[in-house]
């Protein structure tokens, strides 16, 4: 008999993904990028909504992209094989990433991943599995609250957790410095 938890918080996995000195070297070339403020689609209004203390966001195709994406498959499989669960072994890939770029004064409010928009294109689907990177920690305040609990973002990490209505995570506001991250994903 497989044994499930009822506990989420066994579903919420930390990583230690890549070197300070990459994510160094990462910020460094997100710095010179153009960025757009973040928005989404509000499926009740049935419009593109942003709110002035939102987020920015960068979808630019670099090295960097590419590099930390190729990086990613063996993490999401080790997630999936930590599980344990026979049934929940096929995945299909994971979206292209995306860079976050909080300034002071900008965060994200509380929300899941439960993200349509995402795969208008020829992939369709929503999102099983979430998965944010963090690329520094010299900033205050833009703590990481999941599921009201503050997860530890240090620098060249990665969390893993399912992107549905029973993880909800924000990022609070910046105070000072930039805090720059990523997100991709999983279908």
């Amino acid at each position: 008999m497989i044994e499930i938890s009822t506990n989420t918080k066994d579903y919420i996995k930390y990583y230690n993904f890549i070197e300070k000195e990459t994510c160094t070297d990462i910020v460094n070339h997100l710095e010179t990028l153009s960025w757009a403020k973040h928005g989404y689609y509000s499926y009740i209004n049935n419009t593109n909504e942003s709110y002035e203390d939102d987020l920015f966001v960068n979808n630019s195709d670099t090295y960097y992209k590419l590099m930390l994406q190729d990086k990613l498959w063996d993490f999401i499989r080790q997630y999936i094989d930590s599980l344990n669960m026979p049934w929940f072994d096929v995945w299909h890939g994971y979206t292209s990433l995306r860079f976050n770029k909080y300034e002071t004064g900008t965060k994200m409010r509380m929300h899941c991943d439960h993200i349509h928009s995402i795969f208008d294109g020829e992939i369709k689907g929503i999102p099983t599995l979430t998965v944010l990177g963090f690329l520094n920690d010299d900033f205050e305040g833009g703590e990481l609250l999941l599921c009201g609990e503050k997860i530890n973002t240090v620098t060249g990490s990665i969390v893993i957790f399912p992107s549905n209505f029973m993880y909800p995570h924000e990022v609070k506001t910046i105070i000072s410095g930039t805090r720059y991250s990523f997100v991709t994903w999983v279908f």
